[in-house]
């Protein structure tokens, strides 16, 4: 079990983490602040999940992703600039990296059954990023979805609805 002072600690350093990532990810300085919080959102909830409910990292993984996007859109709409800016360094601390090094050491070390523990993990982790982005783009595909059968109901203009059309019967097949 987890303390509420090794918490704090990690979740700051999850914080100043991100906060100096932003400085290499050429954010602009007022949003370093952002950014770092946004880092220290995610950890806390990969930490909540991972140490406190006893989820598994690949779970507490894609749940502290879901808290990093959410909080990276509100500080984008809140600060009117592109999402971006705070969802890349916020990714930051639960990058798989460490799955990673420790896959390539005990592959090195010639200890197979842990090099393949730790890279399985490390791709799982990995997926998780990949679905999250995918999820951004069904969201996108449902709103074209809903412009088709808007166009397609009310009858707008002939080449809108020939390239909604297109994309309705691409997406059906």
């Amino acid at each position: 079990m987890i303390t509420w002072n090794e918490m704090l600690i990690q979740v700051l350093a999850g914080f100043v983490g991100t906060y100096a990532f932003s400085l290499t990810y050429s954010v602009s300085p007022r949003h370093f602040f952002f950014a770092g919080l946004t880092g220290g959102i995610g950890w806390a909830a990969y930490i909540v999940c991972f140490k406190i409910f006893g989820f598994g990292a690949v779970i507490s993984n894609f749940i502290s992703t879901l808290f990093i996007a959410t909080s990276a859109r509100c500080f984008a709409v809140w600060r009117r600039c592109p999402s971006m800016i705070f969802l890349i360094p916020g990714l930051f601390p639960i990058v798989p990296g460490a799955g990673i090094y420790w896959s390539f050491y005990y592959l090195f070390v010639n200890n197979l059954d842990k090099s393949l523990e730790f890279g399985l993990l490390a791709i799982k982790s990995r997926d998780i990023f990949t679905c999250e982005d995918d999820g951004g783009v069904v969201v996108a595909l449902f709103k074209r979805l809903k412009r088709v059968a808007h166009s397609l109901q009310y009858g707008l203009s002939t080449e809108v609805r020939a390239a909604d059309t297109n994309t309705y019967y691409y997406l059906c097949l």
